[in-house]
């Protein structure tokens, strides 16, 4: 997943987070979802390579306006249903690595929803 929030603003304004609500499927279903944007890890990614997949290919975002902080990325493992197989346990080993819009990128800031930065 991926922690994507604005910069911090002055007067210790309380940090925002993307979050995803609905997934749109090739063949047109659509799936409810509350969630960080977030995909699977590929084999020969680490925890930074798919954030940067997620930033370019998800969310159309240039790499160059997102500064990642992987010092304080989050890693844990959850077992629960399957949503797309009922009945079928799975283990989900999950990593959430923070990052913030850089200041001063107003169209990236507009273009996700962010409030713009007050300078």
């Amino acid at each position: 997943f991926l922690g994507l929030r604005p910069p911090e603003g002055p007067g210790g304004q309380k940090p925002r987070l993307l979050i995803e609500t609905e997934e749109c499927f090739s063949d047109g279903r659509k799936r409810d979802t509350v969630r960080l944007p977030g995909t699977k890890k590929e084999p020969h990614e680490n925890a930074k390579t798919t954030a940067k997949r997620i930033l370019q290919d998800m969310l159309d975002i240039p790499l160059q306006s997102v500064q990642f902080d992987l010092r304080s990325a989050v890693r844990y493992e959850e077992e629960t249903d399957s949503p797309s197989y009922p009945g079928v346990r799975t283990v989900y080993r999950k990593a959430i690595v923070d990052a913030a819009v850089k200041e001063g990128d107003e169209a990236v800031l507009k273009k996700i929803g962010f409030p713009a930065s007050r300078s």
